[in-house]
């Protein structure tokens, strides 16, 4: 776990980078609304139900409908930065 960043669950293995981010929440799906940093200073805005300090990671579904990741496994120790929105 200590060498992975995350875990995307992809909807479709070709994506498109071409679309532009989105982070205003569309749907309610419930959670809490997160902010991720990575060191590598990509950054994900999701929503949550599995957030803990006490737990080596947590699943963040994105708020970006648009996007191709479904879901993504964010291990905590990968993160630069998390912030509850």
């Amino acid at each position: 776990m200590n060498q992975l960043k995350a875990i995307f669950f992809v909807k479709d293995l070709m994506g498109d980078k071409s679309l532009p981010d989105q982070y205003e929440i569309t749907t309610a799906r419930g959670g809490r609304k997160i902010r991720v940093e990575f060191f590598d200073n990509e950054v994900i805005i999701g929503q949550t139900l599995t957030y803990s300090l006490d737990r080596q990671g947590f699943f963040v579904t994105p708020v970006d409908q648009q996007c191709n990741n479904g879901q993504i496994f964010v291990i905590r120790t990968a993160a630069k930065n998390i912030k509850v929105l």
